[in-house]
């Protein structure tokens, strides 16, 4: 039976109408097939998330009121731009993340930091159903510009399809 559809399809003496409703079942079969792909495409997971909710996370990370106090500011007392070293984690392209007016800097592993100011490496993100765990360093230069670290752990709970922070916990080189 199936010999005798594709031999139709292809033949010139086959029926004309029993070519389109082939075409139209081919059509009916693969077009599904097709929008499946897209929407793998669209829903892509980075350590367990969306894009969208990756961004939410790290920007709730960013903005963890305990950290407020390790960014440094410029001389007319505005916050300087965050920085992001890009290792061991690394943010896919579509990433946007922004703090105190400006764009936070993604640096790939091989870029020096040595003339940053400060900047955070994150270390893991750990997702199970609903909870969610951020591990990151912030590196920050003190009054006498020796290097210092904060390492920080924060616990996000997904309540409603968002990830809100839990807990937290700050240790190293605290204020």
């Amino acid at each position: 039976m199936k010999n005798l559809y594709i031999h139709l399809l292809f033949s010139q003496s086959g029926n004309k109408r029993i070519k389109s409703q082939l075409l139209g079942l081919l059509y009916a079969l693969i077009f599904p097939l097709m929008l499946s792909n897209n929407v793998n495409a669209q829903t892509t997971s980075y350590y367990g998330l969306n894009l969208s909710e990756l961004n939410g996370v790290i920007q709730n990370c960013i903005d963890l009121q305990a950290l407020q106090q390790y960014y440094p500011l410029n001389t007319d007392g505005s916050l300087k731009q965050v920085n992001i070293r890009q290792y061991p984690i690394t943010f896919p392209a579509g990433t946007q993340l922004s703090k105190g007016g400006n764009v936070v800097n993604l640096l790939n592993a091989s870029e020096s930091t040595d003339a940053l100011d400060a900047y955070f490496m994150f270390r893991s993100i750990e997702t199970s159903q609903n909870t969610l765990t951020v591990k990151a360093n912030y590196f920050y230069k003190d009054n006498s510009q020796m290097l210092k670290t904060v390492s920080v752990t924060i616990n996000f709970q997904n309540a409603n399809s968002a990830w809100t922070i839990s807990n937290f916990n700050l240790t190293g080189d605290t204020l």
